[in-house]
């Protein structure tokens, strides 16, 4: 194993160079080549208005439960009972006291622990697009677009700040960040990675620690700035980054009981390799 000094600040080069390969390579596969993305189909439905509220709302609710029991009970539930329709939604906010209502009891009986916050965040939301963004989700890069024009850094800050700083509610950076890798990764909207947020969820925190990058997984600050430095350190966007950490942290490859090291691309450089 190669020698690693954290006090330097500086990554070791082996793992610096593997690192930097894996995060290239990872970006590409994920949103070209991933069988699960199916890119052309999900691409296509992300250009849709509906599509693109509908991943936003998946987004909002990714707190406080598993992001597999979400997408399997949650969503469906939701679906089925029409409350992932833009403009069947919409129609309720002449009521929004029992539109919410409603909400916190379909998410309640889908195992959603924080159904009220849910509830809540998608009235709000529903509400912010229809007053400030025509009824289309679509408008908040378009008119950042308009704006800036040609600055593809500019409109990706843009976009960022009308997601974190604006009227809805529990989007949080870390939901920004996964709502806006996507909209970016599968070609739906046209602006510079630099700005998006990452995601640092459990994976990733967990790659950060056994990479030693961070002393306390479980600080989500600490393990967002060791993002943003590395990212710098690498010349990566911090998003490239967040995904490829996110990616080695499957369970598959950097588990949380039994890390699989040769299925690993860090794994004759990670610090952490006699775990």
């Amino acid at each position: 194993m190669a020698e690693y000094n954290r006090d330097e600040g500086l990554l070791q080069e082996g793992l610096k160079q593997a690192l930097y390969s894996a995060c290239k390579s990872i970006w590409f596969d994920w949103y070209v080549w991933h069988p699960i993305c199916k890119f052309k189909e999900h691409s296509k439905w992300l250009k849709t208005a509906q599509g693109a509220f509908e991943w936003f709302t998946q987004c909002l609710l990714d707190e406080g439960i598993r992001t597999d029991i979400l997408q399997s009970r949650v969503v469906p539930k939701l679906r089925e009972a029409g409350y992932l329709n833009y403009h069947k939604l919409v129609t309720r906010l002449s009521d929004p006291e029992n539109f919410e209502k409603e909400l916190v009891e379909v998410l309640g009986k889908a195992g959603h622990k924080m159904k009220y916050e849910g509830a809540k965040a998608i009235v709000r939301a529903v509400g912010v697009i229809s007053k400030k963004f025509e009824n289309n989700i679509h408008n908040i890069y378009n008119y950042a677009l308009q704006k800036h024009r040609k600055d593809r850094y500019k409109v990706a800050e843009e976009v960022c700040l009308s997601l974190t700083r604006s009227e809805f509610y529990w989007m949080k950076e870390k939901k920004a960040g996964i709502f806006l890798r996507d909209m970016v990764g599968y070609g739906v909207w046209d602006m510079a990675l630099q700005p998006i947020p990452p995601a640092v969820d459990t994976r990733v925190r967990r790659v950060l620690e056994r990479l030693q990058l961070v002393n306390n997984r479980n600080n989500v600050r600490e393990c967002r700035d060791a993002i943003l430095s590395l990212a710098s350190e690498l010349n990566l966007t911090p998003i490239e980054l967040d995904v490829a950490l996110w990616t080695i942290g499957d369970e598959k490859i950097c588990g949380e009981k039994k890390p699989k090291h040769d299925r690993c691309p860090l794994n004759l450089s990670c610090p952490s390799v006699s775990l």
